[in-house]
């Protein structure tokens, strides 16, 4: 456990990451569940995680949440890998989404068939619904917490240079 617990805290120290989930319990959990791929460093001991990302189940069965994707040293392949592996994971009945500020995830999900969801793009979605339905379906949007990224309530063509969380479905 003191792996995943460690792994918790070096993405909590990030602040990108979405907090409820940042627990070695949870995240050691999506793991042994067949819900998360890991790739680790056995180096070290204990092993050390070194990238990590998961499927996360929503409220609404007919979505999966493509999430707390991190690579510890990016730029050599591995955040590419973990993506095809855990897209390869989700149930062929569910549709994915994902929510990143950063650019190099953006491009590599475009890759996967991933689209960018903003205001003017919703009808190239196909969520089923409009938009504010669909984010409290997915448990986007609760009561007493809001993760819609401000990229998908915008009424311009997204620009994926701008910085800031941007969703994307597929």
């Amino acid at each position: 456990m003191e792996k995943w617990n460690d792994l918790a805290g070096r993405m909590c120290a990030t602040g990108k990451y979405y907090e409820p989930r940042l627990s070695g319990k949870l995240l050691a959990g999506q793991f042994h569940g067949g819900r998360a791929v890991a790739r680790m460093c056995c180096t070290s001991q204990p092993w050390r995680v070194t990238a990590y990302v998961a499927l996360w189940k929503t409220p609404d069965p007919a979505w999966t949440e493509v999430g707390s994707l991190y690579v510890e040293q990016p730029g050599n392949g591995t955040a590419q890998e973990i993506l095809s592996e855990v897209i390869a994971k989700a149930p062929d009945s569910t549709r994915l989404f994902i929510i990143t500020p950063e650019l190099g995830v953006m491009k590599k999900v475009l890759a996967f068939g991933f689209r960018t969801v903003g205001k003017l793009t919703l009808s190239d979605a196909k969520l089923g619904c409009d938009f504010d339905t669909w984010a409290r379906r997915v448990g986007l949007r609760t009561g007493e917490q809001d993760r819609i990224p401000l990229s998908a309530q915008v009424d311009e063509v997204p620009d994926l240079r701008r910085i800031g969380r941007w969703l994307f479905v597929r």
